[in-house]
């Protein structure tokens, strides 16, 4: 078993210290460290779990879902270097997929102009 676990690619971390592969990937500006969950579960009668413990101890500084909650207002921003301006971050369009009879999705048609409204409004 220990030659096992040795050779495997994930090892403890008892710091929860993120890997420097991952920051690069998702970007530091969009790295959360925590769920958020304490404003959320009275609004939606969550049973508290150990989690809610551990956030009461270790308050996130960055949480995950009253990000979620602003994004589904107003899309985030990110600094283009090129231009040295903020610019919309593609990386976080939000689909709407809808089902189809077929079983596959697509974008629901809402969702399709919107999308294309706000690339004519950026091209401007």
């Amino acid at each position: 078993m220990e030659n096992l676990l040795s050779s495997t690619a994930i090892k403890e971390n008892p710091k929860g210290v993120p890997s420097l592969w991952y920051t690069t990937l998702v970007g530091g500006e969009r790295f959360f460290d925590g769920f958020g969950f304490k404003d959320y579960i009275k609004d939606f009668r969550w049973k508290r779990i150990l989690i809610d413990e551990h956030e009461e101890n270790f308050p996130p500084t960055n949480p995950l879902l009253p990000f979620l909650e602003r994004v589904n207002k107003k899309l985030p921003q990110k600094w283009d270097n090129r231009r040295k301006i903020f610019v919309r971050d593609d990386d976080w369009l939000i689909w709407d997929l809808q089902p189809t009879k077929g079983g596959g999705t697509v974008l629901s048609k809402d969702v399709q102009r919107g999308t294309a409204a706000m690339l004519e409004e950026e091209e401007v």
